[in-house]
């Protein structure tokens, strides 16, 4: 009962404590990309989409996204500009991104081979 006690109380902390990360600040502060930390991108450039994510350019850095509703990724663009708002997830291994982002060998290979991708909850077009 008290290890589940101070379990709770651990996660609420990490959560009360959690911060969002503006734009390329995660890029300059590697330190501070962990599982779990609240990014937001504005005015990234969509470089691919591939299967059920999306390959965003923050300045000269790019990281998958996974946007909330995959039927969006049909009225978005490559070269579009969009805002995202998510967390940072580790990879899957390339097989498991084919199978469940239905992604190509070539893309699934270069996801697995980054530290995070954007669990994104909000995905949207900059006009």
């Amino acid at each position: 009962m008290l290890r589940a006690v101070c379990l709770g109380l651990i996660v609420l902390t990490r959560l009360a404590t959690a911060q969002e990360l503006p734009g390329v600040e995660v890029f300059d502060e590697p330190d501070e990309m962990t599982e779990g930390t609240n990014v937001r991108f504005e005015s990234a450039v969509v470089r691919a989409k591939s299967g059920l994510l999306l390959r965003v350019a923050i300045g000269k850095h790019e990281i998958f996204v996974a946007p909330p509703d995959p039927s969006s990724l049909e009225w978005i663009a490559v070269g579009a500009k969009v805002d995202v708002q998510g967390t940072l997830q580790r990879t899957p291994t390339a097989q498991q991104a084919r199978l469940v982002y239905a992604m190509g060998p070539v893309e699934a290979r270069r996801l697995a081979r980054t530290r995070f991708y954007v669990d994104a909850w909000s995905v949207s077009a900059v006009d």
